[in-house]
């Protein structure tokens, strides 16, 4: 039994001992299965000097106590505060009779609204309890190692406390007051009248009623207890029924059998004053424990109902048939009888009991936890006959922080206690509307912490039934989170499919908020998060398929689709082809109002590829990774293709990218991509993530060499072209160039002798003659420190020059390859043929080198190179103009193109086309060229012919603008090389954009600029990693977020992805702001979304009220307005 945290009331200087009576009062406190706090306080929660007095209601959540609301202030004291079942309403009961029931506005913790209030004038309400809505699970003891979730857990009978119309349970209340009357609020549709009720006498007579508790009965009846407080007077019980007759209800009582404390109380009757009353579960009326107190101590006894059998004379027998035969009838009555008692030094100031029991063993497990008038609390064991199992003490050795408030502290007592519906957690509050938080071993297990068995059983009783599971998580320990995680995991995946899908939003949930409190479970905890959005937008998207024509009766539009999704097509557009249009017909106007979350379904398939090369570079841990679930990757393949044909239908229902080319089909390269991802081939897919992370390793490497390929090129196009408008046009530049180079190739011999010689100069005439001098004027040195001294200064000098000769030398090889290339065309008026071969041996020695550093296909390889030794540095282009090349001119048109650039530059410059480096090569005018003197040659002959083939080609397709030849060898005949050249421009055009394309796909996001899909924004709560390293109790304050806990996750950084600063809409995935004034924040994981929308169509207010009532995490909203 530890002490978490405490949350007090700010410290104020103006505050005194003799104050402390303005706070000091009646306080209450009771938990929600969703463990949201209710408690009261005599004053506000900032009130410093008791200005209002009187009653508030205030509440809050576990996981960020300090964030108190206000619901109500009332004037007088409230007796009665309760939550319902599912936990989001509140009833509150006053002293003057007044009933009020509240319940959260859109499931906002913060905003309240009253359903309805009824005033029993002259009552004092002592007790209140909800209508019981006839759902209990409870574990099955003999099977809870059973691997099934229908077998371990069973739906127990247990009838509705007022059923409606079809049996559908009413919503109410019953009270009772200190005079014996027993009241029903039910809660009807009627706008104008929202509730009705009715009032009823407990007994036959009314008399005083100081103690008072309420459980219920399996039969749909409420069982009532109360005492008159004396021990001289006896413990009535009493069964209650509300039935429904039309609008209104009616009230029968009947009374039990009631038990005297004599027997279990001290003859002395020291103890006079029946305090508290308690049944030992809420859910199970056999065991009843009561307090009583005196001025110096008390007593806590527990008392059971039992059926004792009652022998019964002959006379009151029934008779029989056979006179001779005697029979003995034996009746079974129910009786109370005294099981235990503990006593106490100190007076009882408050008890607390199980509210729900797990188990269904009979008696369930439970705890009776009472706290004393010394600030002592005080767990006891009730199998155990009330054996104390857990001590602890609100005293001031663990404040030594605050010695101010250490009288004020020790003269503070416990008024209110209540449990989690769990058992995990205990919340105590004392006079002043202090909190305190206890973590308890859960009812039943043994040993000084949680199992990992029983914690994974809860677990999935929370995945089962609903209800939160935040009390579970306050006591775990950091080392088993891993191994219950799997352990969930484990017992998940062996349901059955129907199973799985029922619970499957809940289990992801509850795995998504273990792994958040890990500081190494952050990223696990962002996938598991997408993958349920994953689900949860596929589900809403498919529900959008309602078409009007099936083709196939057995399978709807989303079976279809998931069944042509399995043949694993990488091209979106075939997949079209497999699937009938109409059934994925939706309204235009629809469709608008999807486009975020159809950006974001983008947008995560950018994020997984962008994550896939740091993930392999990573090392590999357990739990959860998104990028290995090929059903969540199948599953956004498929919300691809429902996108693909929406956009069809609405353009601008499509995602928004910033791209580098415009003409880049951004779905179409995700889809392939994801295909390749998800091939049952684990060969394919190695191959795809080497090949994304290889391109972007080497694309820095390939961006160097492109601008050595881009001068020989250039180059190489203006060869027997020397009379072309371009070369022209630079002419000047070439005589400026050929200058320069003149005098660097006259001086060059001269500069590495300068260069050493100055360093020769500053190394031998300064450096160490100063550094001979420094050292003998600081110390003393020996006789042969002159000799070491020299010759180290000689090797120095020989590692210098050896080091200037190898910078000289990779000079001159950067400097030859734009010297050599250009010298070798001549000068303007000589022209002079030009090869590949005449390359300078450096250069083709460091191109060979990149090229075999790079290539993986070493054929392919020598291929190219053949061809590269016999082909014409020739390329041949068109005018822009589009005028024909006539057959007598042997002139011609040269163009460059990506295509001719890779198939001699090989693959070092790929995708980066050359016309943002060369110019169009044209030819000049038809009289300004002179025709030759000499007949032209057959290889001019043949490019002629090529020339006009390529315009014959041009024409038939009338889709490329350009045609560039395949390198073909010069020892071919000319003839039958043009009659080839159509079937193998082609072949090759087909292979290189297929090519293109999948290099497309893994250089993804170097073209598209990805937005950050999780970012790292700080919380402040109690779940979380820092919970682990802090020093145990928390000293919290009302109204403050402690430093302390505030976390801020470590995301792995995505390469090329933008983070832009700005607060995400967890829900609809809208930007709302670096700091929004107003959002809805998750008391849980801390996710924001937008309060107010726009006009919604109903597609996107049904996606909307899937997260009303709660986050995707399984928290609740509360309104969070941005400090100014």
């Amino acid at each position: 039994m530890d002490l978490l945290y405490t949350v007090n009331r700010r410290s104020s200087s103006k505050f005194f001992s003799n104050q402390e009576c303005l706070y000091n009062g009646q306080s209450l406190c009771s938990l929600s299965s969703r463990n949201i706090v209710a408690f009261t306080t005599m004053t506000e929660l900032d009130d410093s000097n008791g200005k209002t007095r009187g009653c508030h209601v205030y509440v809050a959540d576990l996981n960020m106590p300090w964030h108190t609301h206000k619901v109500l202030s009332n004037k007088h004291n409230i007796t009665a505060l309760e939550w319902d079942l599912p936990g989001d309403k509140l009833v509150m009961a006053d002293t003057a009779g007044n009933v009020q029931l509240w319940m959260l506005k859109d499931h906002i913790l913060n905003d309240w609204v009253l359903i309805g209030s009824t005033y029993f004038p002259g009552e004092h309400i002592l007790g209140a309890a909800w209508f019981h809505n006839g759902k209990k699970t409870g574990l099955v003891t003999e099977k809870k190692d059973s691997i099934h979730y229908s077998e371990k857990f069973n739906h127990l009978l247990f009838a509705p406390s007022v059923r409606q119309f079809g049996g559908r349970a009413a919503e109410g209340v019953l009270v009772v007051s200190t005079t014996g009357m027993v009241g029903a609020i039910m809660i009807t549709k009627d706008l104008q009248n929202p509730i009705c009720y009715s009032t009823e006498s407990l007994g036959n007579t009314r008399h005083r009623i100081t103690a008072v508790d309420l459980c219920y009965g399996k039969n749909g009846h409420f069982l009532v207890a109360v005492s008159s407080g004396s021990i001289c007077l006896p413990i009535r019980c009493f069964r209650v029924l509300v039935r429904k007759n039309d609008d209104k209800c009616t009230i029968t009582s009947q009374a039990l059998p009631s038990f005297f404390l004599q027997d279990g109380a001290p003859k002395d009757n020291s103890c006079t004053v029946v305090t508290h009353l308690k049944f030992v579960v809420r859910e199970d009326a056999d065991s009843l424990v009561i307090a009583a107190n005196n001025e110096s101590g008390g007593f806590v006894e527990v008392w059971e109902l039992r059926e004792k059998s009652q022998p019964v004379h002959k006379l009151f027998q029934p008779k029989t048939l056979e006179p001779f035969k005697t029979v003995i009838y034996d009746y079974f009555i129910l009786v109370w009888q005294y099981q235990s008692q503990y006593r106490c030094q100190s007076p009882v100031t408050a008890i607390a009991t199980t509210k729900l029991s797990i188990v269904t063993t009979l008696p369930p497990p439970s705890y009776v936890i009472i706290a004393l008038a010394d600030s002592s609390v005080h767990c006891l064991n009730r199998l155990d006959c009330l054996k104390e199992v857990a001590f602890s003490s609100l005293n001031t050795s663990w404040r030594p922080d605050e010695p101010s408030n250490k009288y004020f502290k020790n003269s503070v007592s416990i008024a209110h206690m209540d449990l989690s519906w769990l058992g995990c957690v205990l919340l105590a509050c004392d006079t002043q509307g202090n909190m305190y938080l206890y973590k308890l071993l859960p009812d039943g297990t043994t040993g000084t912490s949680m199992s990992l068995s029983y914690a994974c059983t809860l677990l999935e009783y929370c995945l089962v039934t609903g209800l939160d599971w935040l009390d579970i998580l306050l006591c775990l320990r950091s080392s088993m989170i891993e191994a219950l995680c799997e352990r969930l995991d484990v017992s998940f995946n062996r349901q059955l499919q129907s199973t799985q899908q029922y619970h499957y939003i809940q289990f992801l949930s509850i795995k998504t908020s273990l792994y958040r409190m890990l500081i190494t479970g952050q990223n696990k905890a962002a996938d598991l998060s997408s993958l349920l959005m994953i689900h949860s937008v596929a589900t809403a998207f498919k529900s959008l398929l309602r078409p009007s024509d099936l083709i196939s009766h057995d399978k709807g539009p989303a079976e279809s689709l998931a069944t042509v999704i399995t043949d694993v097509i990488t091209d979106v557009d075939k997949v079209l082809l497999h699937l009938d249009p109409k059934e994925f017909t939706v309204e235009p106007s629809t469709l608008q109002s999807l486009q975020q979350l159809i950006q974001w379904v983008a947008d995560l398939a950018l994020n997984l590829l962008a994550r896939l090369p740091e993930q392999r570079m990573q090392v590999k841990t357990g739990g959860y990774e998104l990028l290995k679930d090929h059903k969540a990757l199948n599953t956004v393949r498929e919300l691809l293709v429902i996108i693909r044909i929406w956009g069809l239908l609405r353009p601008s229902c499509l995602p928004v990218f910033l791209r580098s080319a415009d003409n880049l089909d951004v779905l179409a390269l995700l889809f392939c991509l994801l295909s390749k991802l998800v091939q049952p081939n684990g060969d394919t897919q190695q191959q795809v993530d080497d090949g994304l992370i290889e391109i972007q390793r080497t694309h820095k490497k390939k961006s160097k060499i492109h601008r050595i390929y881009e001068d020989i090129m250039i180059n190489k196009l203006a060869i027997k072209h020397k009379d072309s408008l371009i070369l022209k046009e630079n002419r000047l530049h070439e005589k400026n160039c050929t200058t320069q180079q003149s005098r660097l190739k006259r001086y060059k011999h001269l500069l590495l002798p300068w260069s050493t010689l100055s360093v020769f100069v500053i190394y031998w005439f300064v450096l160490c003659p100063l550094i001979w001098a420094i050292c003998y004027k600081f110390a003393y040195w020996p006789s042969y420190w002159s000799f070491l001294f020299w010759t180290v200064a000689f090797l120095i000098w020989i590692v210098i020059i050896y080091g200037l000769i190898i910078f000289w030398r990779r000079f001159q090889v950067e400097q030859s390859l734009e010297i050599n290339a250009i010298s070798k065309y001549g000068s303007d008026k000589v022209r002079r043929p030009l090869s590949v071969h005449q390359i300078s041996s450096e250069d083709s020695e460091f191109l060979e080198t990149e090229k075999r550093n790079d290539s993986h296909d070493l054929e392919s390889k020598s291929d190219r190179e053949n061809l590269k030794r016999d082909l014409a540095p020739l390329v041949i282009h068109k005018q822009i103009s589009g005028e024909n090349i006539e057959d007598t001119v042997g002139v011609v048109c040269v163009e460059e193109n990506e295509k001719t650039r890779l198939s001699i530059a090989s693959d070092y410059a790929q995708k980066s086309p050359l016309q943002d480096y060369l110019k169009l090569v044209t030819v000049s005018p038809s009289d300004e060229v002179k025709s030759p003197k000499t007949p032209m040659s057959p290889r001019d002959l043949f490019f002629i012919d090529l020339i006009r083939e390529a315009e014959r080609v041009e024409k038939s397709l009338k889709t490329r603008t350009h045609f560039f030849p395949s390198e073909i060898t010069a020892e071919n005949d000319g003839t039958e090389i043009v009659k080839n050249i159509t079937n193998e421009k082609d072949m090759k055009d087909v292979e290189h954009r297929k090519d293109i394309k999948d290099n497309e796909c893994c250089l993804l996001p170097n073209q598209i600029m990805i937005p950050q899909l999780h970012q790292g924004n700080s919380i402040t709560a109690i779940i979380s990693p820092i919970l682990f390293y802090q020093n145990l109790p928390l000293q919290l304050e009302y109204g403050v977020e402690p430093e302390q806990l505030v976390f801020t996750p470590e995301m792995n950084p995505v390469e090329g992805c933008m983070h832009s600063g700005q607060i995400v809409d967890t829900i609809r995935h809208l930007y709302l702001g670096k700091q929004p004034l107003l959002v809805k924040q998750c008391t849980r994981c801390g996710g924001k979304a937008q309060v107010q929308n726009m006009t919604r169509t109903a597609a996107i207010r049904a996606w909307d009220q899937r997260w009303t009532r709660a986050c995707r995490c399984g928290g609740i909203w509360r309104i969070h307005k941005a400090s100014q």
